[in-house]
């Protein structure tokens, strides 16, 4: 049963979508008023991002479990005309159901690197912010001699 904090696939995919248009607007970097509109908008993304990996992961999980019992099922339990039973190795198995929920480790991995480049962000935002605090410093400091 999934707990009603985890988001649906199309939800995911909405807020990756989204994370990766705001992502993608260039500033003008010597401007502080930009830079501080630009953290104030990343920042509220901070926990969407967050519920999309913790979502995105759960699905995928799900999913594994549903593809493990259906292999269990067909190939593990199956029994050959002789009455012996079928032998898969471990490694194939895992192989196989990993190439089967494939497209919710992709999704897992676009989410984990959105949350990424959401953090990387902030920090850079943060950098160029207090570049531009101590250039303002040394402007008011020259100004005033």
């Amino acid at each position: 049963m999934k707990p009603e904090f985890i988001w649906e696939k199309e939800q995911i995919l909405v807020f990756l979508d989204q994370a990766d248009r705001l992502l993608e607007i260039t500033i003008n970097g010597d401007n502080p008023e930009e830079v501080v509109d630009r953290m104030a908008a990343i920042i509220t993304m901070f926990p969407s991002s967050s519920n999309a990996v913790a979502s995105a992961k759960w699905w995928r999980e799900h999913q594994y479990k549903i593809e493990y019992k259906q292999v269990y099922e067909r190939y593990v339990r199956a029994e050959q005309p002789d009455h012996s039973r079928t032998f898969v190795s471990a490694s194939i198995l895992k192989d196989y159901i990993n190439a089967r929920v494939g497209e919710w480790s992709s999704i897992v991995s676009r989410a984990e690197r959105q949350n990424a480049a959401i953090t990387h962000s902030l920090d850079a935002l943060r950098s160029i912010l207090s570049h531009l605090k101590e250039e303002r410093k040394i402007s008011n400091y020259s100004t005033a001699l």
